[in-house]
């Protein structure tokens, strides 16, 4: 027997041939791969991945303090510049500056902390995600290595460390640990 690579063309025909000469033709085409479809099916995702801007802003900053950089440039949103004043507040950032600040092309600027050549942080752990968000109550707010870490909520009152949450008596999402 010759072997015959598979195109789509070549697939679609068949199923088409195979469809029509069936009985339940009209059943068998609704769940079918059309050539198109087949085609998008072989690209993958493509158009409809999303992307976590708050994920890839704190992944952005561990790259940045392995690679012993200066300073970290991301596109800025509310969102980002709240959590660059939070952990800047916390000693994790020297400096924040935003660049066009009220244009589409804004950029956030972050200054990183060295403790003479040691990154200050040296991990920084994502909790949420898009497909699965972890909320805690104000009592069981985690510590990170015994306090020597922080951990990021996002609660009603805003962005706050571990500390503050408990103080205020507030829990919510949490959005990373950082030590």
């Amino acid at each position: 027997m010759k072997y015959v690579p598979v195109t789509v063309d070549r697939f679609a025909e068949a199923l088409e041939v195979i469809c029509v000469n069936s009985g339940f033709a009209g059943c068998v085409l609704g769940n079918l791969l059309t050539k198109d479809s087949f085609r998008v099916s072989q690209r993958g995702v493509g158009n409809h991945m999303m992307t976590y801007t708050i994920a890839d802003f704190l992944i952005q900053i561990k790259n940045g303090y392995m690679a012993h950089k200066d300073t970290i440039e991301v596109p800025f949103s509310k969102m980002k510049g709240a959590l660059a004043e939070l952990l800047k507040k916390e000693g994790y950032l020297s400096s924040i500056e935003v660049k066009n600040k009220n244009t589409p092309k804004s950029r956030l600027i972050a200054g990183l902390v060295y403790e003479g050549k040691n990154p200050k942080v040296t991990q920084i752990t994502i909790v949420s995600k898009p497909g699965k968000r972890v909320y805690v109550g104000k009592k069981r707010i985690p510590k990170v290595l015994g306090g020597l870490g922080i951990t990021i909520l996002s609660t009603p009152l805003g962005l706050m460390a571990d500390r503050q949450a408990r103080e205020k008596g507030v829990g919510g999402e949490i959005i990373c640990k950082i030590w």
